[in-house]
């Protein structure tokens, strides 16, 4: 892997993490009515003009991205301290002195 593939493949998966939970936010209203089951005991709060709602399914697709990006994440990270992969930062420098 390149030396910026390494970082730019991290950014990008910290970025999609975030927009997807920034999406999700939004469509926490969509979510919370997705998830609501008439067992639960939930007042309704404040509700948005029926023009402004979201579907339900943009409200799955957005908790979705969300959970699948945080678990890319993880497994990256996770690989990445396990020494799984490395970015190659050293060997792929010609000032790094070898023996």
């Amino acid at each position: 892997m390149p030396i910026g593939g390494f970082a730019a493949l991290f950014a990008l998966l910290v970025l999609s993490t975030l927009a997807s939970g920034y999406l999700a936010l939004f469509r926490a209203n969509a979510i919370a009515r997705d998830l609501e089951t008439p067992e639960r005991d939930i007042t309704p709060g404040k509700t948005r003009p029926p023009g402004q709602r979201v579907t339900r399914r943009a409200g799955r697709f957005a908790l979705a991205w969300f959970v699948l990006s945080n678990i890319a994440l993880a497994t990256f990270l996770l690989l990445y301290i396990t020494g799984t992969i490395d970015p190659g930062w050293t060997r792929n420098d010609p000032t790094v002195q070898r023996p």
